[in-house]
């Protein structure tokens, strides 16, 4: 029992470690209509938030593949507001969209 316990936790902590940009479209593959980012006034889906990065990534690279400048410009262009927030919100921005992401892929 002890074992399932300790490879359980490795796993989690593999999963936890994994760039944003793959928690995103590792979760969008799981469940792409959960939110992966939400507002007051808005909610962004994982597939929705991926799109965005895929046509970020390519406008900048010419290749979809998603890193975290493309993920960075799909959240600052698609959160109102955060650009003008400050370097505090867009980390709270990723932090939340990593919590919600690893809570899709421990449900999937």
């Amino acid at each position: 029992m002890a074992n399932a316990t300790v490879g359980t936790k490795g796993l989690r902590d593999r999963r936890e470690a994994r760039p944003l940009a793959q928690l995103v479209t590792a979760a969008a593959d799981a469940l792409p209509d959960r939110p992966a980012v939400v507002g007051s006034d808005f909610a962004v889906t994982f597939a929705e938030l991926r799109a965005r990065a895929h046509g970020a990534a390519t406008a900048m690279t010419g290749s979809p593949r998603i890193d975290d400048s493309a993920l960075t410009v799909a959240v600052m262009t698609t959160v109102p507001r955060l650009a003008a927030s400050g370097p505090s919100a867009l980390a709270e921005a990723f932090a939340a969209i990593r919590f919600r992401a690893l809570v899709v892929l421990s449900e999937a």
